[in-house]
């Protein structure tokens, strides 16, 4: 065979995977992004990379996938919060996932020829399931780059590679916590004798197998450090018997269009359930008639049973069913027609059909990939497609309403909420979400007392209680919004305008050390947050601390070029270190901007009175309320 097919066959493969995902660069952020992206702050140096490592992937969640949240938040510290590389990420992501399966389809010992080993790494990227491995950027990252490093290990056992498979195993666990069981699959090729004699003596065994030990207990060991366990409840003995009736069905006969997080009957399908059965009979006769070798079907049976089972409902889980918890396992199903259709290569009959079918097999998944894009765009449409196929699901009501209310479609987001709260009474976030609905249609009380439900039913729930702050703080009850404000920020740190709100009360109330710790914790977690910086140079400011407080100033400057007061203020702070004729600069800019403003020019005589003795004394500096 010409040395040049298996690179232009790669470079193909590539390059398809890419282009089919990139063509949607122009999707915004959905869902979970807004949390594991947006809410969170970009590291500035080595010191927050390694944080990362120290903390959970979403706060109220039992997750730790350090390695993925890594790659997302360094991207941020990159291009910011553009979508697009972020997208480009993981389209490219996709091209090597489906890069790596063909290289472990090639696996010598599994029996796989080249062309029908292209055509299921091919269906294995592009199939509908995989779009939300891509799409969706926070969740699908957390699922495509562990798959790759899982993938990677695999091959590196099969290909007797130890040091590249548990090095890959350990990327694989810190990027999501299904790798847990890659371990498990690298015993089903040693028992199938794919990696060497099946037989081995239990020294040889034990040895073998003390690394993935060792890796697993230093992995469990860190979540026990880090959270005090695993803090993963035990789930249904009939969840795997649904979870991979789900599988079959979304892989066999996936819908057009996005069917997400759906219950069961959302997603069972008398037409589909028929069409799963009549694919797995024909397959099953087919190896039966072809005398297949067992060892590599077994294996790669085994594969889609064990890598499917940490999203199985074995434990609990945020959703029950989702195609995300499908993808990588599909890579044992496509993995077996592979197989079979390896047998047939030395029939060209066989050989052509075998081809054609599966080329236009990718070419049909591949179109419907595309059309899911289109539900990706941004959160209406997103949470749109997930009402409209699920209307019934308690979330999807929720996060319609949270849309709704963004957009100012009060009304809609009432009936969303109340319709939430009949299919469950005891829903915080339906609760939450209604209060502010209520709040923002001026029906104060109604809200409250809907915010003091949601921290009753949920006190977990940081929103809650920081929406209730801010009603108490309004409603003149300070003390009581201190506590709500600090409880929330206790269960969630990264409210920037907790932070900030709590600061001004903080302020107003003669704390002012820790009110400046709570203005740059906000700005910490929102550094573009113009109001906390502002209010933090007036604090240092009124505290004497001028030198700290003018850089502060200056970067307001660049938020409000316009703006009067920060002008003042920052004069003022300038003026006090003997910055003079830098504060008159200012000053005179501020008033070529507003000639009338009565403050300029009160400050403007009292800098020409005092060139000499430049701060000693202050006028007051002006505030800002809350955003």
């Amino acid at each position: 065979m010409k040395r040049w097919i298996p690179l232009v066959s790669n470079l193909a493969l590539a390059a398809g995977v890419f282009a089919l995902y990139a063509a949607g660069i122009d999707r915004g952020f959905v869902f979970d992004d807004h949390e594991v992206i947006l809410a969170q702050p970009a590291p500035s140096d080595v010191g927050d990379v390694l944080q990362i490592f120290r903390e959970r992937h979403i706060v109220d969640l039992p997750y730790y996938r350090p390695v993925t949240r890594a790659t997302l938040l360094l991207q941020k510290s990159l291009h910011g919060a553009d979508p697009a590389p972020f997208h480009l990420f993981n389209a490219a992501l996709m091209a090597a996932l489906a890069l790596c399966a063909y290289a472990l389809l090639r696996v010598p010992s599994l029996g796989i020829a080249r062309a029908p080993a292209l055509l299921a790494a091919a269906l294995f990227a592009v199939h509908p399931v995989a779009s939300s491995c891509v799409y969706p950027i926070a969740s699908g990252r957390e699922t495509a780059l562990p798959a790759l490093w899982v993938i990677a290990a695999i091959w590196g056992w099969l290909r007797g590679r130890p040091l590249l498979a548990h090095s890959a195993l350990v990327l694989a666990l810190l990027s999501k916590e299904q790798a847990a069981v890659v371990p498990a699959v690298f015993l089903a090729a040693d028992l199938l004798g794919l990696c060497g004699p099946a037989r081995r003596a239990p020294r040889e065994w034990a040895v073998r197998y003390v690394p993935s030990v060792v890796v697993l207990g230093l992995y469990a060991v860190l979540r026990a450090k880090l959270f005090g366990g695993s803090e993963f409840a035990a789930g249904s003995l009939l969840g795997p018997l649904w979870s991979y009736g789900y599988a079959l069905q979304v892989l066999i006969a996936p819908t057009r269009a996005l069917v997400y997080e759906p219950e069961i009957a959302v997603w069972s399908s008398i037409p589909r359930l028929a069409a799963v059965a009549a694919a797995l009979l024909a397959t099953g006769l087919a190896a039966w008639r072809m005398r297949v070798e067992r060892a590599p079907l077994l294996f790669w049976l085994g594969w889609f049973a064990i890598l499917q089972l940490p999203t199985a409902n074995l434990l609990e889980q945020e959703a029950r069913f989702d195609e995300r918890y499908v993808f990588l396992a599909s890579l044992g199903l496509w993995a077996v027609l592979a197989t079979l259709a390896s047998q047939g290569r030395g029939m060209a009959r066989v050989r052509v059909a075998t081809l054609f079918c599966g080329a236009l097999v990718v070419g049909i998944a591949a179109g419907l990939t595309s059309a899911r894009a289109a539900y990706f765009a941004d959160d209406a449409a997103f949470v749109g497609q997930w009402h409209r196929s699920s209307p019934d699901s308690l979330d999807a009501n929720v996060h319609l309403g949270r849309v709704r209310l963004i957009q100012g479609r009060l009304e809609e987001a009432e009936g969303l909420y109340a319709r939430a709260i009949e299919l469950n009474p005891g829903s915080a976030p339906a609760r939450l979400g209604l209060g502010r609905v209520l709040h923002e249609t001026g029906r104060v009380d109604e809200a409250r007392i809907e915010y003091t439900r949601a921290v009753a039913l949920d006190p977990r729930d940081a929103y809650a209680r920081f929406y209730l702050a801010v009603m108490l703080e309004r409603a003149g009850a300070p003390e009581d919004a201190i506590r709500h404000y600090r409880e929330a920020l206790r269960r969630k740190p990264n409210i920037a305008e907790a932070h900030f709100n709590l600061a001004n009360l903080l302020e107003r109330g003669g704390a002012a050390r820790e009110a400046i710790e709570e203005y740059r914790l906000a700005l910490h977690y929102e550094p573009g947050f113009a109001s906390a910086r502002l209010n933090l140079a007036n604090t240092l400011s009124k505290g004497g601390r001028f030198e700290e407080a003018i850089p502060h100033y200056l970067e307001v400057k660049k938020y409000a070029p316009e703006g009067i007061a920060p002008r003042n203020n920052l004069a003022l702070a300038l003026a006090h270190v003997g910055r003079v004729e830098e504060a008159e600069h200012e000053l005179r800019e501020a008033l070529a901007l507003a000639p009338d403003d009565a403050l300029t020019r009160r400050n403007l005589r009292w800098l020409a009175d005092r060139r000499e003795q430049a701060g000693l004394e202050d006028p007051q500096t002006r505030e800002t309320g809350t955003r």
